[in-house]
This record gives structure tokens, sequence and C-alpha cells, in this order.
């Protein structure tokens, strides 16, 4: 084989390789329909999915999360919550999902159940 296409085979291979999550499946950059996670609106990033829900409840921010929960390999970069009726973080409420910026505002947020955040890939919590 001529080296110079061992070479690109070789880099070609990395790039995909490095492309590939954590588990070993491509990242999903879809945003769900709209339709499932309203009244959440939903945008694609560079990074992963922005997902916004504002002036809510829990049942729906709970219900948009569930669809997320049902999507294999869906990477969320920014999720905002702003403005919304949510005095408590529910156990689990964002178990399975790869949330890397969490940003809750204006809620009316008391209490953050203890395993409300576990397991998540958080690199940024912001809580006001």
């Amino acid at each position: 084989m001529n080296p110079c296409w061992a070479i690109l085979l070789a880099v070609v291979g990395f790039c995909y390789v490095s492309g590939q999550s954590s588990n070993g499946a491509s990242p999903n950059f879809q945003c769900p329909p709209h339709q499932e996670i309203n009244p959440c609106i939903c945008n694609v990033k560079k990074n992963g999915l922005d997902i916004m829900c504002e002036f809510t409840d829990n049942f729906h921010i709970s219900k948009a999360m569930t669809v997320l929960k049902g999507r294999t390999s869906v990477i969320v970069f920014y999720l905002k919550l702003r403005h919304n009726n949510l005095p408590k973080l529910q156990s689990f409420i964002f178990l399975g999902i790869d949330i890397r910026h969490l940003t809750i505002h204006n809620s009316s947020l008391a209490v953050v159940e203890e395993s409300s955040l576990s397991s998540m890939g958080l690199t940024q919590l912001d809580l006001s």
C-alpha cells in the first residue's frame, strides 16, 4: 500500500473515532419535534442542543425531559429554565440526559433534591 494512502486512512479513522461520544454512538444534534417539548423551544448549536423552557411549570418541564430521555446519544449543551413555577427540582428529572450547562433563573426554586443533579456531565451550573 502506498504510504500516503496509509496515512490518509489513519487520519480518517482517527477523525471518525474522535467524533464519537463516550458511549460509542454518534452524538444526536437533532431537536425533538416542537409539539413533544412544548412550551420549551430547541435550537441546534455546534456542540449540542440549546433548550429553553420559560413561563411554565414542573409538569411541562418534566414532560420535555422525558422526551429527551427517550432519545439516544443526545447532548444538551445548554438547558435554560427561566421564569418558571419550579419550587422543587425533582429527583432524577435529568437522569440519562447529557446536559453540559444548566441554568435555572427566576423560577422560585427553593429545594434541590439530592439526586436531581446526579449522573450529569455538567460543566456549568447556575441557580439564581
